[in-house]
């Protein structure tokens, strides 16, 4: 599941300067190809109850709100155009210039709209020009630094937040500790990260501590820890909406692919659709599933389908690769392009933002030496385990074998516990001529993941570890 392109709503306030800064609820998501995510959850709530969802799993009983995808956004375009109207009628307050930015964020939460992340930067950054000394939007810029990827402007907000005069309740406190851990977490310190956690959950077990808790122990390898606490973090949640179902049917799928057990990703990628229809990414996790199925011909359908409906350049990519693995190489260069302009606009719009995902779309569809360059550039910005795997491959790309195995053994003694990333070492240490170790490594990725060698493993672009 990618970090941008889905994560639950995120609306942030400047603390306690700010009434906004209550809808704030980061919580984090794996993507796996592009590494580790920062999360907002905010549930819609209604009256109308729903059924409970079809699978048993992500430890929700019912449902409010909206129970489609188009509902979903009707909303949130609605939410935004309020925004947008408040603030033209008072353009010198920016509360209303947070509050706006919160809209599109949450709005880009389920769209991936890169467009409306930057608009969110823009809006954010003139609210501080807009604010007195020492008020902003604090608490909200933290929570979209890290999810666009900027360490280091998150680490500032949080310190200024710690510094506020009159500190939030728990619940937020709690959440500042989250973010904190987040940014350990891509920095690559997971004792850190871990410490963080079991604080901020200690402060207020809810839906964010325990989806971050469920995370870390899913790239420690501990997959049925990482799928009980989804669970938990399901059965906390005190108004589930349809959406916060369906993300962490998608969770749990990923949990699966992790481990190898495809069964366990289908019958939740199949909940996630039932639960919340017409989502562009569940659908996008139905289209490779079909694939992985051998259904190559429906999974191709129901891509282009998805692609068009979302603009998403990851979507492309999934099809492009499918089709050239088939045979139909003029297809797939049609998708490869589309999906390359689109990559090319996202970097020069928010580069630490798009790198991962572009990596991957340069490595399998475009030019491995712009992969390199960008790898470095994210490993360098977020040395954690998922930037090193795309780092390692794209020195192997590039032929840095050498390079790729010393950062891959870091990786290993890191904590941080992947099949792909052993199945890589082995190919590191075979083209190095040391059959043993190959052989050692091989043994690893097979244990972490008995499917990891499976020939259809190249078609998993959604949940891959």
């Amino acid at each position: 599941m990618s970090d941008i392109t889905a994560r639950p709503f995120p609306l942030a306030g400047s603390g306690h300067r700010s009434a906004t800064a209550r809808l704030w609820r980061l919580a984090l998501l794996i993507l796996a190809a592009a590494g580790l995510v920062a999360l907002a959850t905010i549930l819609l709530g209604g009256d109308r109850p729903d059924p409970a969802p079809r699978m048993e799993g992500n430890g929700i009983t019912r449902l409010v709100g909206p129970a489609t995808y188009a509902a979903e956004l009707d909303g949130a375009n609605r939410n935004v155009r309020n925004a947008e109207g408040r603030l033209e009628s008072g353009p010198d307050q920016w509360l209303r210039r947070e509050s706006y930015a919160g809209a599109l964020a949450r709005r880009a939460a389920i769209t991936g709209s890169y467009e409306d992340l930057k608009a969110v930067d823009d809006l954010l950054a003139q609210a501080f020009r807009d604010a007195p000394e020492g008020a902003g939007p604090v608490v909200g810029a933290a929570a979209h630094a890290l999810t666009v990827h900027r360490l280091d402007d998150a680490k500032r907000y949080l310190d200024m937040a710690d510094r506020f005069a009159v500190q939030p309740p728990a619940a937020e406190r709690a959440e500042w500790l989250g973010m904190r851990g987040d940014i350990a977490m891509y920095r690559g310190d997971y004792d850190a990260a871990r410490r963080y956690y079991r604080a901020s959950a200690r402060m207020g077990e809810d839906v964010n501590s325990l989806t971050r808790l469920s995370t870390l122990e899913l790239k420690r390898g501990q997959f049925d820890a990482a799928a009980e606490l989804i669970g938990r973090a399901g059965a906390s949640a005190r108004t589930p909406n349809p959406y916060l179902a369906a993300f962490l049917y998608l969770r749990l799928a990923d949990i699966g692919y992790a481990s190898g057990d495809w069964a366990m990703a289908e019958k939740n990628i199949a909940a996630a659709n039932a639960v919340f229809s017409g989502w562009w990414l569940a659908e996008a996790y139905r289209a490779q599933l079909l694939a992985l199925n051998g259904d190559i011909d429906d999974a191709v359908a129901l891509y282009a389908a998805v692609a068009e409906k979302s603009g998403d350049p990851l979507v492309m990519d999934a099809l492009a690769s499918l089709l050239r693995a088939n045979g139909r190489i003029a297809d797939s260069r049609v998708w490869a392009v589309r999906a390359q302009a689109i990559w090319d606009a996202r970097l020069a719009m928010l580069p630490s933002a798009a790198r991962g995902h572009a990596i991957e779309h340069e490595l399998a569809l475009g030019d491995a030496r712009k992969a390199l360059r960008l790898a470095e550039a994210d490993y360098a910005a977020r040395p954690h385990g998922q930037t090193a795997i795309m780092l390692a491959t794209a020195q192997l790309a590039n032929g840095q074998a050498e390079k790729a195995r010393d950062l891959l053994r870091r990786t290993e003694r890191s904590g941080w516990v992947s099949a792909r990333a052993a199945a890589l070492l082995a190919q590191a240490e075979a083209l190095l001529g040391d059959g043993k170790a190959s052989d050692a490594a091989r043994e690893k990725a097979l244990a972490i993941d008995p499917r990891i060698f499976d020939p259809a493993q190249s078609y998993i672009w959604f949940g891959h570890g």
